[in-house]
């Protein structure tokens, strides 16, 4: 495992204007604009998007700090059993991921 470097959180939202957010910690983290290529349901992209989605995803990544440290201790559970035991690769394979060891 190695040596987390992301900014830590609490994370906060703020909205800037009508479809720009940012995520700041103290100074921005990453802003959220519907200037960004993203697929659609139907398999294209769209340049655009809804204010509530994008509302919504903010606040899905000013969450990750704390998602984080909750996954980094569910990690340190006996996850004994093979009910468990998926349970205990799906945190680990996304604490490889957050960490960008994947």
């Amino acid at each position: 495992m190695s040596e987390t470097t992301f900014t830590k959180g609490p994370w906060k939202v703020f909205q800037i204007s009508g479809w720009e957010f940012s995520i700041d910690a103290g100074g921005t983290v990453a802003r959220i604009t519907q200037k960004i290529d993203f697929p659609t349901d139907e398999g294209g992209t769209t340049q655009g998007r809804s204010e509530n989605r994008m509302k919504a995803d903010a606040n899905l990544i000013a969450a990750a700090p704390e998602m984080y440290d909750a996954l980094e201790a569910a990690a340190r559970l006996p996850w004994f059993g093979k009910q468990y035991q998926a349970i205990g690769e799906l945190i680990e394979a996304a604490l490889i991921k957050a960490r960008g060891e994947s």
